[in-house]
């Protein structure tokens, strides 16, 4: 995780600038709203603002390639992803001014389409890899991920919840699943974790989440060991 936030925080860059446009410099500022992180998270509505001096907003254009930017007031707007896809794809925000009915070019912005990173936390206060009890498995009732580090750089608000998952673990050499229909962790489920005897491990895994547009998402795996 720390090479992955020393390469994040080694792209970040505010990207403000000046262009010449036949010898007159117009200066123009894009920036995201969490970081400045030039990241934009498929399904999610990522916000940036953009400002360029000297014109009013209802004369800026934005153009993007792979998404659609809407104006949503202020200095703000909206990146809205239009492609479903595990690709890490680059696009760039170009923008654009209007000035004596000519568009006229202005600046430009390289992005980097992601998808949201796995979960550090699944439990409240219990990272994936980590050993735990069964007694503080079985306490809880439901699950809700957490980003930790990487959710500095989110550039949208995150509420969304788990939606189903599979939690699985081996049993006498025999691997047993049992799915739950919602972030919650069913009766059967806890039954199967109150057999596991210490070194065994335990997997919750295919997490359906649903992203604010509608998309459907899975989380990675998260895998803990049972210590007592």
């Amino acid at each position: 995780m720390k090479k992955i936030l020393i390469y994040i925080l080694f792209i970040i860059f505010i990207a403000c600038n000046k262009d010449s446009n036949k010898g007159k410099k117009i200066n123009y500022c894009i920036k995201f709203h969490k970081q400045n992180a030039s990241f934009v998270y498929y399904g999610f509505s990522n916000r940036i603002s953009i400002t360029v001096d000297n014109y009013k907003q209802d004369d800026i254009i934005v153009e993007m390639k792979h998404a659609q930017v809407k104006y949503s007031g202020g200095c703000n707007y909206k990146i809205f992803t239009i492609r479903d896809t595990n690709e890490s794809v680059l696009d760039t925000i170009k923008v654009f001014v209007k000035q004596d009915g000519k568009t006229i070019f202005v600046g430009k912005r390289l992005v980097q389409f992601i998808n949201l990173p796995p979960p550090t936390q699944i439990l409240l206060g219990h990272r994936s890899s980590r050993h735990i009890s069964k007694s503080t498995l079985l306490k809880y009732e439901g699950l809700k991920p957490s980003f930790g580090e990487y959710s500095i750089f989110f550039n949208f608000e995150y509420k969304t919840e788990i939606q189903s998952f599979i939690l699985s673990t081996t049993i006498n050499g025999i691997v047993v699943e049992e799915k739950s229909e919602s972030n919650r962790i069913t009766k059967k489920q806890k039954e199967i974790i109150s057999k596991l005897n210490v070194g065994d491990k335990l997997y919750f895994e295919d997490f359906v989440i649903y992203t604010p547009s509608g998309k459907k998402r899975l989380l990675s795996v998260i895998k803990f060991v049972i210590k007592e």
